[in-house]
């Protein structure tokens, strides 16, 4: 029997959607936090080295969108190593969350006389939340679903692992990856939302 083994946690914290890693029921916000501590940094460059293969490879994640694209000539960027991707893909993804930061909001005193008019409905919307990509694909999974009357009254769910990595999910049964799933219609709608995703 396999003993699996949680490496690490990548969660979001409200109110900001802040994006942390926790360790041990350690969390961190920067990879400069654990300065010292070389087996937590292993382990995060392990994780995210494993990550972008799980994506199909650092290009893949170029392609996507959600990673910067090298600049390096093409001899120059099949020498770039690992640890080099995951260090670039590491500070876009501060960057990202830097960007989200708000200054501090220092507390003012109001005049008792002085009349607040209501918000507007606009003003008190809520923010929409930005779908993450298992999120996206899901969502073209649900459509492919809907128009699949062999798949009728059933359930099929791609689904984001707290720990890392995805599930698939039918009719409650969970798998690793679409190839494990042994329903062929299944398996057949999971790949096509994934290759729709793709191309969209």
């Amino acid at each position: 029997m396999r003993r699996e083994m949680e490496m690490m946690r990548i969660l979001r914290v409200p109110p900001m959607g802040k994006m942390v890693v926790e360790i041990q029921k350690h969390r961190f916000e920067k990879l400069a936090e654990l300065e010292g501590d070389e087996k937590a940094i292993r382990i995060i460059n392990a994780a995210i080295g494993e990550l972008v293969s799980f994506a199909g490879g650092y290009q893949a994640l170029v392609d996507a969108g959600v990673a910067p694209a090298l600049s390096a000539p093409s001899s120059a960027r099949d020498a770039v190593t690992l640890s080099a991707k995951q260090a670039a893909f590491l500070a876009q993804l501060e960057a990202e969350q830097e960007a989200l930061r708000q200054p501090e909001v220092k507390e003012v005193k109001i005049p008792e006389k002085l009349t607040i008019a209501p918000l507007s409905a606009k003003a008190v919307a809520p923010e929409q939340k930005t779908l993450t990509v298992v999120e996206q694909i899901d969502v073209v999974l649900q459509r492919l679903v809907k128009q699949a009357p062999d798949f009728n009254s059933r359930s099929l769910n791609i689904i984001q692992n707290p720990a890392g990595g995805v599930s698939i999910d039918v009719d409650g049964k969970r798998y690793p990856s679409p190839d494990a799933v042994k329903d062929p219609i299944a398996k057949a709608l999971v790949k096509k939302a994934v290759a729709e995703w793709e191309t969209a």
